[in-house]
Order: C-alpha cells, then structure tokens, then sequence
C-alpha cells in the first residue's frame, strides 16, 4: 500500500518535482533499511543515507497532511487501478475489470 501512496502522491506532486523526488528516494531508502533490518547487508554509510531519506520523506508527508488535497485526473489505467487500490475497491479475486486488471493471486495487497 505504501508503493501506491507513494505513486499517487508524486503523480499529484509532478513526478519530477523535488518534492515527489524525495518521497520516491524517501520509500526507496526506508524499503531498503526495512530489509537490511532482518539480513543485515547495509554498511553504516548506507544506514545513515536511509535515515536521513526517510527522515526528509516523514517531513514532506507532515507537510502534506496539512494541505488540502491537490485536483488529480485520471489519465491512464494504471492512475484508475491505483485510485481503486487507495479507496478499497478493486476488484473481487479473479475478476478482471472494465480496466484490464485483475488480481489472480489470491493474496491481499
């Protein structure tokens, strides 16, 4: 849920607005430190980097929060599957909608 959040928020942003930048380098980084959590692979360099992205990613999602929502139209497919995601309607298991999705997998995402 956290990948549409994301998504939806820097197609909202501008995908190449600083803003959407650091929350795409923000999830990216906060992933990254998650997995290193449990196979411990990063080098302190790499830890410190993760905090700091994630840290000014926290920052952005405050400021956000205190805003009004932005206006965001539909353009593609993939911007209507990702608003059904974020809103709890996608569609039953197995079913392929108007769209061209579907979710075979019988596992919640």
């Amino acid at each position: 849920m956290r990948q549409a959040v994301v998504s939806q928020l820097g197609s909202e942003l501008g995908p190449s607005t600083p803003a959407a930048q650091s929350l795409y380098r923000g999830r990216d980084a906060g992933d990254l430190h998650h997995e290193s959590f449990y196979e411990n692979f990063l080098y302190e360099d790499d830890v410190l980097y993760a905090i700091g992205a994630t840290e000014t990613f926290v920052q952005i999602i405050e400021q956000l929060m205190s805003e009004p929502p932005r206006p965001f139209t539909v353009a593609r497919p993939l911007d209507a599957h990702r608003i059904s995601q974020l809103t709890g309607h996608e569609p039953d298991l197995g079913v392929t909608d108007a769209l061209g999705f579907a979710n075979f997998t019988g596992q919640v995402r």
